[in-house]
């Protein structure tokens, strides 16, 4: 499942500190929406810079009863309507609904938190890219999970090395991607899988 499948599966509210990441989250929200022939209400949409409106999604905006509301950087309660699929702001201005966290990995690589599981994503022409784990990382899984979900670090790097004939420095790169996706625990010389973070080593993305 995609980002923006997995977010507009239930109300989320998304705390992301990124402008670039919420307006592609809107944006590509809009699209999946208003593609299956829903009737889309984008509340603060004045929020968002003018000079985007050109490459917004190709259909009509109308707030009503029926309306699916996404909303835009909300600073207030007040902004969020009862009834929403996504809300994004920089802050948890509501509680008791599903909220998810964005955190920018590397240059235009984000990482998305829901609940127990984490989704990687680009930006590409204001919309959500869904990103898959490099091949290598994807090995260093395949191998944590062969063994039990946890090696020496030392072992990691040698039985990695030669499975995917990479250097032992372009292993522990690997390893060090990985521990800040959270996708590894690295720890007194021991290298775990994060159980909760709810990536597969086949690159896949749940």
């Amino acid at each position: 499942m995609g980002v923006v499948e997995e977010l507009l599966r239930e109300p989320t509210l998304v705390v992301s500190y990124y402008s670039s990441a919420s307006i592609a989250l809107i944006f590509s929200a809009w699209e999946e929406l208003g593609g299956q022939g829903r009737e889309v209400c984008v509340v603060n949409f004045d929020r968002i810079p003018k000079e985007l409106l050109s490459v917004a999604p190709n259909y009509p905006l109308r707030c009503s009863e029926s309306s699916e509301n996404l909303v835009y950087m909300a600073q207030k309660p007040s902004e969020v309507p009862l009834r929403f699929r996504l809300v994004t702001a920089i802050k948890r201005v509501i509680e008791d609904v599903r909220w998810a966290r964005v955190d920018k990995v590397d240059g235009n690589l984000y990482r998305l938190w829901t609940g127990n599981q984490v989704h990687l994503f680009r930006v590409v022409d204001w919309r959500v890219k869904d990103e898959s784990l490099p091949p290598l990382s994807a090995t260093i899984i395949e191998v944590l999970e062969e063994y039990g979900g946890s090696l020496p670090y030392k072992d990691v790097v040698l039985i990695v090395s030669g499975k995917a004939k990479a250097s032992r420095e372009q292993v522990r790169n690997g390893l060090a991607f990985l521990k800040s996706l959270g996708v590894l625990e690295i720890e007194n010389g021991n290298v775990s899988l994060n159980k909760y973070s709810g990536l597969k080593g086949s690159g896949g993305l749940l």
